[in-house]
């Protein structure tokens, strides 16, 4: 299961809570990747929608940008549900659900894969223009493979 099942040893929604307390680093490594996810800048998710929504406006594909513009929006609400609901409403009295108990160091180990993810998503939303101009010079090297077949072949 996901590491918030295995903190609080369910994956019900409603049994859930209470984790920007006692996991604020988890509540923020959720938080950053979400905002990605949605498309809300400085995050990579917003220039990646950026380039899909200029190339389309570009295209003249208008129906396509408005649905790319809609699932962002929903997105970024049921994302945003779901963070208020697992991480900052009160966390459930349920008898039958209890936190975990984990041997030293086996939760960094859990967060650890969080943590990288969210590094890298906050690396090319913040610092990515290395990364965009390799993928531009990748994406014209496929358009015009001369360079490639010249590097490869010799001549």
């Amino acid at each position: 299961g996901g590491i918030m099942e295995r903190l609080r040893r369910t994956d019900r929604l409603a049994e859930l809570g209470g984790f920007a307390g006692s996991h604020p680093w988890l509540a923020a490594c959720f938080l950053i990747c979400a905002l990605s996810l949605a498309g809300i800048p400085p995050f990579s998710g917003f220039f990646a929608k950026f380039g899909l929504v200029k190339a389309g406006l570009q295209g003249g594909h208008y129906p396509a940008v408005a649905v790319a513009l809609a699932v962002s929006v929903l997105t970024l609400f049921y994302i945003m549900r779901a963070w208020l609901e697992v991480f900052w409403k009160p966390a459930p009295a349920t008898p039958g659900v209890a936190a975990a108990v984990f041997p030293e160091g086996q939760y960094a180990l859990l967060l650890l894969p969080v943590a990288l993810l969210t590094g890298g998503t906050l690396l090319l939303g913040l610092w990515g223009e290395p990364f965009w101009a390799a993928a531009r010079q990748a994406a014209a090297d496929l358009v015009d493979p001369g360079r490639y077949i010249a590097a490869v072949l010799g001549g």
